[in-house]
């Protein structure tokens, strides 16, 4: 099956310049719609970047009224997020089981809460010393991957099946 992805980054609804809405996109042109970007909070939960991204949430996801078929994901990280003072939030995050597991259970309910298909991890880069990361990033990175794609299929349902991508 051929799929179509486009991001929609939130920053687009307040920009000076011809800001975009998500509910001025087209939906029928995409499989997959990804909003970015959600962050890692300090305590290794999935977050909203700003307070007033809930409302695009809400907007984006209901693209899917016009086309059922589009999936609609979160986006966490990006270029930004490495830099000060969230450089560490992936490497702190994927240290530990526990740390991932809060990371996982909180992305479930922030996509359940808000009508999002899957996750999309952009980390840009895993252990990438002048980007804040540790060589051990690479092993706990393929771990974080192996145990949210479990998660989701433990929880997949014929009403319910969460996706995960990554941006490489």
């Amino acid at each position: 099956m051929k799929k179509s992805v486009g991001y929609y980054e939130s920053w687009a609804a307040t920009r000076a310049c011809t800001s975009i809405r998500p509910s001025q996109l087209n939906p029928s042109l995409y499989t997959h719609l990804i909003f970015a970007f959600a962050y890692v909070s300090e305590d290794s939960r999935l977050v909203p970047a700003a307070d007033s991204d809930v409302d695009l949430y809400r907007e984006f996801t209901a693209l899917k009224q016009i086309n059922p078929n589009l999936k609609t994901m979160i986006a966490v990280g990006g270029w930004a997020f490495n830099d000060p003072p969230y450089q560490s939030r992936f490497t702190n995050m994927v240290s530990s089981q526990q740390n991932r597991d809060t990371f996982i259970n909180s992305a479930m309910d922030l996509m359940g809460q808000y009508g999002f298909d899957g996750l999309d991890i952009d980390w840009e880069y895993p252990a990438a010393d002048d980007r804040g990361g540790r060589p051990e990033d690479f092993d706990n990175f393929v771990s974080l991957l192996q145990e949210t794609y479990s998660a989701f299929q433990s929880i997949s349902s014929s009403a319910q099946r969460y996706e995960l991508s990554i941006a490489v």
